[in-house]
Parts: structure tokens; C-alpha cells; sequence
């Protein structure tokens, strides 16, 4: 069993039972909605910092599976094909290698670190993504969730299908 993708659906299934919207299509959020993902993601990594700098194993233990659940649940916010994604991103760092013991090959500067050896192949995404000319749709996550609040305070408002009010909120080009 691939434990990534059971994390994967664990967090589908966090985003389906809170209406969280997420994008049909891959595609780059809204400004708003990207910028809360982006302090969210950065919250979760100050906490694993506070709590590991204060030798709590459980607090940081949370923090680093908080940071991996918001970034997951921002991948499919952008509706990504993350298994793809991720088995590119593996294949590409399986080709690296070990930095040398004074760290002088590392752009860390760091013997703990793998480094890109001569020849190496960065990841390519084109095949789950397509190519960088069918971009950048942008996902309004922010209007989705407008909608629902919509919906919350007047049960009486007419329905929009639901593809078609998604359609209506990813568009192509940069606004």
C-alpha cells in the first residue's frame, strides 16, 4: 500500500466533509486564496520550529504532519495530479547523490545534503501538467467559498451546477 495516496485521499475527504473547494483542472489559485494557503503553510512550519527548538518531540511531530496535510490540501486546492507529480519529483531525486563530507559541493553548504551530479535531469511535469502554454489557469477558491457562505445564509438561493459554477470560477490567463 502507498501510504502517500491514503494521505492523499485522507485529506480529499477532510476537504469533501468542510466544502473546501478544489479545482477540477490544475490550476494556480487566486491571489487571496494562495496568500492564506501560503501563511497557513508557514504557521505550521514556525510551530515545528518553536516546538523542536524546545525539544518537544510531540509538538513537532505535530507541526510536520500539519505543514504535509496543508500542503497537500494546497495541491488539491490547484487541483493537481499529485501522484504523477510526486513520482517525477522521486525519479529526479533518486538520480542525486551525496554531497561530499566538507559540504563544499552542497549549495546548503552541508554534508548532510544530496546534491544534482553532472548530467542529472530535472524533474518534467509536462506530462501531468501539459505545457507551460496551457497556463496559468487561475482557480478563484475564494469565490467558491463566498458561494457557500451564499448558500448558508439563504437556503432559498438558487442552485448552480456545480461544473458549470466551477467552470465559471477557473479561468485561463493571469487577472
Amino acid at each position: 500500500m502507498n501510504r502517500l495516496h491514503t494521505e492523499l485521499d485522507d485529506v480529499r475527504a477532510f476537504h469533501d466533509k468542510f466544502g473546501v473547494p478544489m479545482s477540477p483542472v490544475p490550476a494556480l489559485l487566486d491571489t487571496e486564496a494562495v496568500r492564506f494557503r501560503i501563511k497557513f503553510m508557514q504557521e505550521e512550519l514556525n510551530e515545528f520550529i518553536e516546538c523542536h527548538d524546545s525539544l518537544d518531540i510531540h509538538g513537532s511531530a505535530d507541526a510536520l504532519v500539519d505543514l504535509v496535510y496543508v500542503a497537500i490540501g494546497t495541491a488539491l486546492k490547484m487541483g493537481l495530479p499529485w501522484p504523477a507529480l510526486w513520482a517525477e519529483v522521486q525519479r529526479a531525486n533518486l538520480e542525486k547523490r551525496l554531497a561530499k563530507p566538507d559540504g563544499s559541493d552542497s549549495k546548503r553548504g552541508s554534508p548532510l545534503d544530496v546534491v544534482k551530479p553532472p548530467g542529472w535531469v530535472a524533474p518534467d511535469h509536462t506530462g501531468a501538467l501539459g505545457t507551460t502554454t496551457d497556463f496559468p489557469s487561475i482557480f478563484n477558491a475564494s469565490a467558491c467559498v463566498l458561494r457557500r457562505g451564499e448558500e448558508r445564509q439563504n437556503p432559498d438561493l438558487p442552485s448552480v451546477a456545480i461544473e458549470s459554477f466551477l467552470e465559471s470560477v477557473t479561468s485561463t490567463g493571469v487577472k
